[in-house]
């Protein structure tokens, strides 16, 4: 105790005391200074619920806070301090992700402490029904620890058919840990995941890999639901393509599925079989968007691009929103879309095909567009769901015009000025004083 501070105890004024929760306040004050001082208080008092506010201030955006955190934290790398780990590694966690500063040292000293058998037991008994992240970070830290090969196929295992994409995909990247046998097992099992990415890499380690159950495998996986997954297997089926064929075209014929029957057909499209033109062609009436989705996709494919553009007007006709949607994939690819006269026919009495159709129209010129849509509102004025929609693309196309570096032809200019002349009352005022300023930017209105 220095001189001052027995002074002013024996005159009665004991030192001022800083309150925990004042500490904590100004750990998160916008002062700079005021964070660094609280960060190092906090850390000399030793206590446990300061180490969450530690890892939190170790990605502080001052660097001196951020030292000073740092500092903090490799105070609580001791036993005595456990139970405060068990109840930070959400912060843990997130210090992992951070990316304003380079945390790799802190976080080597923390896997090193926290990666031994006891302390990992206990940082789950502390979790019992940890967050996502925490899991990540534990399944982490556990293979981390040294065992058996069997206990680490067992986690490995058990992760890469668990419901968490990024321990998955951790788990199957962490296959050569595992002698070869035990890795063509993993590989398998990864084949079984909910998720495609990891049945793709399973897939492909399992070929790498070989093993007296592949060829099995590769038949199994060319039926997968997912068209990646497929597309690798069908790439090493070999012998078993006639016995494929053969299974896929009684799927396709009799399965109650319509997703079977989907993937049926594109497999046979696939393995390129002599009728599968016909198949697609046949398909085209089918009850089922998915499966007239893989024969509108494959037709597409095989076309010649003078064929491709009048096949997009002819999936545009088509029910399904999942449809028309491949026909305005290839507009995008470069098809031609279809000319404005072509899109109000498509539309006639067709309100629900509205949305693909306006998608469509933006790959049109500017004027083309607006011609589209502003014919369209004049036929359908009666039409309160279909007038909203069009309102709004028209707002959308007043928002693109900065970008447009086109005139309108005169005849466009005139067919515009009729229909806008018609309508535009019908438009609120805001969107009248946008479309007026743009259409006397560009001299179908006369400027005032």
């Amino acid at each position: 105790m220095n001189w001052l501070s027995k002074l002013l105890k024996s005159m009665g004024h004991e030192p001022a005391v800083v309150r925990w929760d004042s500490l904590l306040a100004d750990a998160s004050s916008r002062n700079g200074y005021v964070r660094e001082r609280a960060v190092t208080a906090i850390a000399r008092t030793g206590r446990d619920d300061g180490l969450a506010v530690l890892l939190t201030r170790a990605n502080d955006w001052v660097s001196e806070v951020r030292q000073a955190a740092q500092a903090g934290v490799g105070l609580y790398l001791t036993n005595t301090h456990l139970g405060a780990w068990g109840r930070s590694l959400e912060q843990v966690s997130a210090l992992q992700r951070a990316g304003r500063a380079d945390h790799s040292g802190l976080l080597r000293q923390i896997r090193a402490y926290l990666s031994t058998s006891s302390n990992l037991q206990a940082l789950r008994l502390h979790n019992p029904s940890p967050t996502v992240e925490v899991a990540r970070l534990l399944f982490s830290l556990e293979l981390d620890i040294p065992g058996s090969d069997a206990d680490r196929f067992g986690q490995l295992n058990e992760a890469v058919r668990g419901t968490d994409i990024l321990t998955a995909s951790l788990a199957i990247s962490s296959i050569l840990r595992l002698p070869q046998e035990l890795q063509i097992e993993l590989a398998g099992a990864a084949c079984g995941s909910p998720f495609a990415p990891i049945r793709a890499r399973g897939l492909c380690a399992a070929v790498g890999l070989g093993g007296p159950a592949l060829r099995q495998l590769i038949f199994r996986m060319c039926s997968d639901k997912s068209p990646g997954v497929r597309g690798v297997a069908l790439k090493e089926i070999g012998p078993e393509q006639a016995l494929l064929e053969m299974q896929m075209r009684e799927i396709y014929r009799s399965a109650p599925s319509t997703a079977s029957r989907a993937v049926a057909l594109d497999v046979l499209c696939a393995l390129g079989v002599a009728d599968a033109g016909t198949l697609c062609l046949n398909a085209v009436s089918d009850v089922s968007s998915l499966v007239r989705g893989v024969a509108a996709a494959h037709r597409f494919k095989v076309a010649v691009p003078v064929e491709r553009d009048q096949l997009v007007v002819e999936i545009l006709r088509d029910p399904s929103a999942r449809v028309r949607r491949i026909a305005l994939l290839w507009v995008q690819k470069g098809c031609q879309a279809p000319d404005v006269e072509t899109l109000l026919q498509l539309a006639q009495g067709r309100p629900a095909v509205f949305a693909s159709l306006a998608r469509v129209a933006t790959h049109l010129s500017p004027w083309a567009r607006l011609e589209f849509l502003l014919a369209l509102a004049t036929i359908n004025q009666k039409d309160p769901i279909l007038t909203k929609a069009l309102h709004g693309e028209v707002e959308i196309w007043c928002a693109d015009m900065p970008r447009c570096f086109v005139t309108p032809s005169d005849q466009q200019s005139g067919v515009i000025r009729r229909y806008w002349a018609g309508l535009r009352d019908e438009f609120i005022v805001d969107l009248q004083k946008q479309m007026g300023f743009q259409l006397r930017q560009y001299g179908v209105l006369a400027r005032h």
